[in-house]
């Protein structure tokens, strides 16, 4: 049998810090993931009337989107081409903002000047199985379809996450914790992870893309990645002969 889904807190109730995870109804709520022993932070939030009606229709025709950019005004305005198919310009307008300020919001609580931006539909099972991602750290947030699934660390055995069974619903069983239970997120809610590279971070967030395939859904997924520390950035940066910048 899979994990039972666990109730997800109420919009609008007051943020709360549960053990690992942070979940709160305003954008401050992502200002949790600086706290060490919190590896999620979640904010809860619903998309306007106008731009569920406009995610819905765009999922169905949307291409993939992917980019690695700088965070400047230049670069990001690269965010409105996958935009472009969103007939209603009021919602465009919208959703361009949002990527682009979440964007932002990633760089920032992660210390990076170069993030990975994907956007686009996703029709299939990916990520089956529960896993910490290998990076420094990731934003997520799904505009049309069910939301990304977690569990909180204590009800993780991180022995079986390091080396799981092949087939992903004995490993997702064995994952998770006797008593625990997988959590949800629905559309419109913003993810933030800390990733394996974290630095000081000594367990990442556990989660997984839902299951759709055979229910013939289509999601619409934000993903914004920072590889690597500032730090790192800089290093790669500056890997030439000479320790000039490489150019771009």
């Amino acid at each position: 049998m899979s994990p039972s889904l666990a109730s997800r807190q109420e919009h609008g109730a007051a943020a709360a810090p549960l053990s690992s995870f942070y979940l709160g109804s305003e954008r401050s709520a992502l200002r949790a993931l600086d706290a060490r022993d919190v590896s999620l932070a979640i904010w809860q939030r619903r998309l306007p009337p106008l731009v569920q009606g406009a995610v819905a229709g765009w999922a169905a025709q949307a291409s993939p989107f992917e980019a690695a950019l700088r965070v400047s005004d230049e670069e990001l305005a690269a965010l409105q081409a996958p935009l472009a198919q969103v007939t209603d310009l009021d919602a465009r307008s919208w959703l361009f903002e949002d990527v682009r300020s979440l964007v932002r919001e990633l760089a920032e609580r992660a210390g990076v000047a170069s993030v990975k931006v994907s956007l686009g539909p996703v029709r299939t099972d990916q990520c089956r199985k529960f896993h910490v991602d290998h990076l420094r750290m990731r934003l997520v947030t799904t505009y049309a379809g069910p939301g990304t699934e977690w569990i909180a660390n204590e009800h993780v055995e991180r022995s079986v996450l390091a080396h799981p069974p092949s087939c992903p619903c004995d490993a997702n069983q064995q994952i998770l914790r006797a008593g625990g239970a997988v959590r949800h997120c629905e559309a419109g809610d913003v993810l933030l992870m800390k990733g394996a590279r974290y630095g000081g971070a000594e367990q990442g967030a556990v989660h997984r893309s839902p299951p759709i395939e055979q229910l013939a859904i289509t999601r619409l997924v934000l993903i914004v990645s920072a590889e690597a520390s500032a730090a790192s950035q800089s290093a790669a940066r500056t890997s030439r002969p000479g320790g000039r910048a490489a150019r771009r």
